[in-house]
């Protein structure tokens, strides 16, 4: 059975009228299995009829046919969904994914820091593992002078994630396999360096090089209170375009955490996940 209803009669629809405010789930895309698992448990249907749904609405030949208006693939998706159930959804936490490189003994106890709390612990570690005899204070030296360079990428950049709050993290995203898989495998965080240490080794790439092989990839699982519907939009599109047998993921299908100065605490992270060293 085919759904399509008309934007006109869409853009009627309140999403926040059909919130139930009390409900407490947790929106998690750690795997498509738990995603497909919370934005069931969220929309308040069972896995089946979902992928039913699913079965029954050709989202890119609507979108090909008509279009999406200004709200994007996962809107519509969900604005459909909800016309043909009436369910009231609803969900009072996020899981989000943040990519990294650290040592394999590191815990996280101290949670996720901003820009601001971690750069003298990148400084530190980087000095422990640099396999040439510079000195303390050669090493400081050299920080100052390149945090002082505008004319250099880690000058730039240092002075960019430190001038406001926007900029000092942490972060993180929605949907991992969108950046540990498929097209989107090559994220910088877990094969090569977080940018900060790309940065301060431009010019050493022996350095780098032992970053690499000192630290391992990393995936930190962490909640947030964050409960915004374009959110559940995002894992319903993610879910719906898994199920195909041909996915074509891109920007649509994932969101980003911006902490904008503000730490993830410890009792936040839920695992951290150590990948294969590449």
């Amino acid at each position: 059975m085919e759904v399509y209803f008309g934007l006109s009669s869409m853009d009627k629809l309140d999403f926040e009228r059909m919130r139930n405010p009390q409900k407490k789930a947790t929106l998690d895309c750690e795997t498509r299995e738990s995603a497909l698992l919370s934005v069931s448990e969220i929309l308040g249907v069972t896995c089946t009829d979902l992928t039913n749904f699913f079965m029954g609405f050709d989202l890119w030949d609507y979108v090909e046919k008509h279009g999406y208006g200004e709200e994007g693939p996962g809107n519509l998706l969900l604005k459909t969904l909800l016309m043909q159930t009436k369910c009231n959804w609803g969900f009072s936490h996020t899981a989000w994914f943040h990519m990294t490189r650290c040592l394999p003994t590191e815990e996280f106890k101290d949670g996720l820091k901003t820009y601001s709390d971690i750069i003298d612990h990148i400084w530190e570690l980087l000095f422990k593992i640099n396999p040439s005899d510079t000195t303390r204070s050669d090493w400081n030296k050299l920080r100052m002078s390149m945090e002082s360079d505008m004319s250099s990428n880690y000058g730039i950049y240092h002075d960019c994630r430190t001038s406001s709050d926007d900029q000092e993290g942490p972060y993180g995203i929605l949907v991992p396999e969108l950046r540990t898989e498929g097209v989107l495998k090559q994220d910088h965080y877990l094969k090569e360096a977080p940018e900060i240490v790309s940065h301060i080794c431009e010019n050493n790439r022996i350095l780098l090089e032992e970053f690499k092989r000192a630290t391992t990839p990393c995936i930190v699982k962490f909640e947030t209170t964050d409960n915004k519907i374009y959110l559940l939009s995002t894992a319903l599109l993610y879910v719906y375009e898994a199920q195909l047998s041909e996915p074509q993921f891109g920007n649509f299908h994932n969101a980003d955490y911006k902490g904008k100065g503000v730490p993830i605490h410890s009792d936040q992270i839920k695992k951290r996940m150590f990948l294969e060293n590449t």
